[in-house]
């Protein structure tokens, strides 16, 4: 069951090298209805660890737009494939549409406003929308086609462009730190005394003047766990990627650092440009149990990729875990505050925390389309969902403090 909302206040307890006992450590009882923040600043890494119970937030629908969409497009209404979505200042919902390649404008009614971009490679045109991100009031397309982040104004007025590659995936994204700090996917050239040279993935930073610096991507050096993939080889080459199988999340932070976690435990390292850890935030939080329900439908849709495959070279297998993933994503908020998402007992939930990593509440969310990010901005968000067609809508909520 889902803790009851809490009403008392945080007791934080920072300790660092100047304290009494030289580190970090509680052995007081917890407050019954509030959290237990400790941050431990011993050594080169400050820990922070949060206990207890957060108060428990809601979710007011405001509301939805998308429900009768068609895959055509028909109307400006109706999205045939939603890329990405984004809340205005005034609570606008932007939403980037790449079946029809434009970015449909409601107000925060969710009353049509107007629609912007249309599809070419002309100034202010949009051949493939990928992804969408604000910098101060400027919103940001990448068109992976055109190969060019375009900026366009809140009423779709050219602003410019910056260049970017011609690529797409699942990990080439726009990835906002707070309104004044943008990421973008990048290749970045790394060229030898004699000559030579070697590629690694990094992320772009932008500020408002534009571009800052490159940040290398940090990658855990490690295999990937036993039983999380497997791979064939025959006319081409296929990856089943096992859906319930251990994977690393890993997106900017603000301030030029990357935050990491293994989506099998509560625990996000963030780590600088140099690769060093300079910060954790971790709570216990065990991760949920898999049903056998659940697993047969993995192995089913495993079994149907496997005879495509069959008798083509493989390697790598898909067996079943021990458990589910717990942790679902990792978001910032227009303030550039995280947002930790993960899978509860009776389904997702949002924690909540400040910019000093103390957990300030907690959110019972939705079931949503795991390609598409949540948007967060004034106290509201923005979520994609399909339904039984997989057709999709958005639909936007605020968050409502606990009554009493």
């Amino acid at each position: 069951m889902r803790a009851q909302p809490a009403r008392a206040g945080l007791l934080l307890l920072a300790c660092g090298t100047a304290a009494v006992l030289g580190a970090c450590s509680d052995d007081s009882a917890v407050p019954p209805s509030g959290v237990r923040t400790t941050i431990d600043s011993t050594g080169a890494v400050l820990r922070v660890h949060n206990a207890g119970s957060a108060p428990v937030l809601s979710l007011e629908p405001v509301f939805a737009v998308g429900e009768q969409g068609g895959l055509e497009g028909g109307s400006a209404e109706e999205f045939g494939r939603v890329q990405s979505v984004l809340l205005g200042p005034d609570g606008e919902l932007y939403v980037g549409d790449g079946h029809a390649a434009q970015i449909t404008v409601f107000d925060s009614t969710g009353a049509l406003q107007r629609v912007m971009g249309r599809r070419g490679a002309g100034p202010g045109e949009i051949e493939r929308l990928w992804d969408m991100a604000w910098i101060g009031d400027t919103l940001v397309v990448m068109d992976s086609e055109n190969g060019r982040l375009t900026k366009l104004g809140r009423e779709g007025e050219y602003a410019g462009e910056w260049p970017f590659l011609r690529a797409s995936g699942l990990g080439v994204r726009l990835h906002n730190a707070g309104l004044d700090e943008l990421y973008s996917f990048a290749i970045r050239l790394s060229r030898e005394a004699g000559g030579g040279g070697s590629t690694e993935s990094a992320w772009a930073r932008f500020g408002r003047a534009g571009a800052i610096d490159t940040i290398p991507r940090s990658l855990p050096r490690r295999t990937a766990p036993e039983g999380s993939y497997e791979m064939c080889r025959g006319d081409g080459l296929s990856v089943y990627q096992n859906p319930l199988g251990e994977t690393t999340l890993v997106r900017p932070a603000p301030g030029g650092v990357q935050a990491l976690a293994s989506t099998s435990s509560y625990r996000v390292a963030f780590v600088g440009a140099k690769g060093d850890t300079v910060r954790t935030l971790s709570r216990d939080v065990s991760p949920p149990p898999l049903s056998d329900e659940e697993w047969r439908s993995v192995a089913a849709a495993h079994g149907e990729w496997k005879e495509v495959w069959k008798g083509a070279q493989c390697e790598g297998s898909v067996t079943r875990p021990a458990h589910k993933p717990l942790l679902l994503g990792l978001h910032y908020d227009d303030a550039g505050r995280l947002i930790i998402e993960y899978e509860g007992e009776d389904g997702p939930i949002l924690d909540l925390y400040d910019e000093d990593g103390r957990w300030t509440g907690q959110v019972p969310f939705l079931e949503r389309h795991r390609s598409v990010d949540p948007a967060f901005r004034n106290g509201r968000v923005a979520v994609v969902r399909l339904d039984s067609l997989d057709v999709p809508r958005v639909e936007v909520f605020r968050i409502a403090e606990p009554a009493g």
